[in-house]
């Protein structure tokens, strides 16, 4: 099911977005357009598509374990002409899941929607509070930024302390400039509840690439670098952590990442050429030193060993 075949809710009886991973369909469906009517298009209400104020009470359709994911959808002949835009509908999903999804995590105080930093100068799609202090904002970001956009927006909250995480909208280009400053690339299906990180694809390897200090770019790699080819690996937004420094990476993926860093050492082992040792040259023989020939110190006859202490013959 595409994201903008489908409706973000509004519950008027708690002023917050409704999305349909909680509660169930049944408290859902007493508070929908069969019911109390307190559940609207939230989309409509905010004046996207439509007049402001428009309320429109949402039906709830599909079933757990249905062939269609169960989700909200207009009364028939109250939706907007050609349906509300796709970017509009994944935002507001994706801060609704997104939301729901940081409550669950460890060590997670606090969650709000659309929220202001201290400065007022940057408002975080969802901002997440750790009991030991720390902020992260989630980004959901469904349309092209530009590099001063992306640069300003990140800079903001570096000088605030709060950690910026951005999951883009599935189809849109690759914003290299966060690759840039050591962020990861997420996209993000908020109707499947899934998200897809991208690696970077391996290097060719050049001539001599085995001597390279970076072989790991050799094997699929993450962060990507600028301009990789990419590879995205489906990774269910249950499966994912998150702390105060960002996303935690699931361990399949790391053991993937590392079996492929494992492939490349031993490739580069097998093709760096063997060092055969020299032989060592033979030592020249030493020539035996002859003994010294003793002479008779008067007149310089050879002198017989037996002599050698008087240093001349008897009769000299």
């Amino acid at each position: 099911m595409q994201d903008d075949l489908l409706v973000v809710g509004l519950d008027l009886e708690t002023g917050r977005e409704a999305h349909l991973t909680e509660p169930t369909l049944a408290y859902w469906r007493e508070r929908g357009y069969s019911g109390r009517r307190t559940l609207v298009c939230g989309m409509c209400q905010a004046g996207i598509d439509a007049a402001p104020g428009t309320r429109v009470p949402l039906v709830v359709r599909g079933k757990i374990g249905g062939l269609r994911r169960p989700h909200f959808a207009h009364p028939p002949g109250q939706a907007p002409v050609g349906g509300h835009h796709p970017e509009s509908v994944w935002h507001l999903t994706a801060k609704a899941v997104l939301a729901a999804w940081a409550h669950r995590q460890p060590g997670v105080t606090d969650v709000a929607v659309e929220r202001w930093t201290p400065n007022q100068a940057r408002r975080s799609d969802v901002r997440v509070y750790f009991g030991d202090g720390h902020q992260v904002a989630l980004e959901a970001q469904a349309t092209v930024l530009t590099d001063r956009e992306w640069i300003a927006r990140h800079a903001d909250y570096q000088r605030q302390n709060i950690t910026d995480i951005w999951l883009w909208r599935p189809g849109i280009r690759p914003h290299w400039v966060a690759v840039h400053h050591g962020q990861s690339m997420w996209e993000f299906d908020p109707v499947q509840e899934r998200a897809y990180l991208l690696l970077g694809a391996a290097h060719d390897r050049p001539a001599r690439w085995w001597t390279a200090l970076d072989l790991h770019l050799y094997a699929q790699h993450e962060p990507p670098c600028v301009g990789d080819i990419l590879l995205r690996r489906e990774l269910a937004l249950s499966m994912i952590g998150l702390t105060a420094d960002g996303l935690v990476i699931p361990d399949s993926v790391h053991h993937e990442i590392g079996e492929a860093r494992t492939d490349v050492r031993e490739a580069a082992d097998r093709a760096r050429p063997v060092r055969t040792a020299r032989p060592r040259p033979r030592p020249r023989p030493v020539p035996p030193v002859k003994p010294r020939q003793l002479t008779c110190q008067a007149c310089g006859l050879p002198l017989d060993p037996v002599l050698a202490s008087f240093g001349r013959h008897v009769l000299c």
